[in-house]
């Protein structure tokens, strides 16, 4: 997660072994308020929904990351994640879009 805060612009990165191969960018929900959000990855497909509306067009040129081992709630050592956080999950398989839109919801 990235949020860039002169332009109120939240990005969702997925990078492996230092190579992006997802952004999908949003201005459409306040981020001073808690929001619930999912990202859906798999290879050839990313998505993201947020408060239960999928936000972006999907993304078909996602390649999923190789041994994904850690989580990380910042972009670099640069750009650190500041914020609240309610709750964290991770599933081991890709979740439908409807139970994206209902986790989220």
């Amino acid at each position: 997660f990235s949020f860039q805060n002169t332009t109120n612009k939240m990005q969702f990165i997925i990078r492996s072994g230092g190579t992006i191969s997802m952004i999908i960018e949003t201005t459409s929900f306040d981020v001073t308020e808690f929001n619930k959000i999912a990202i859906h990855y798999k290879s050839n497909e990313g998505k993201v929904f947020v408060n239960g509306n999928q936000i972006s067009v999907t993304d078909t040129s996602v390649v999923s990351p190789i041994g994904l081992s850690r989580l990380d709630l910042k972009f670099s050592t640069d750009f650190e994640f500041e914020g609240n956080v309610k709750c964290v999950a991770v599933f081991k398989e890709a979740l439908s879009d409807t139970e994206l839109q209902c986790l989220t919801s």
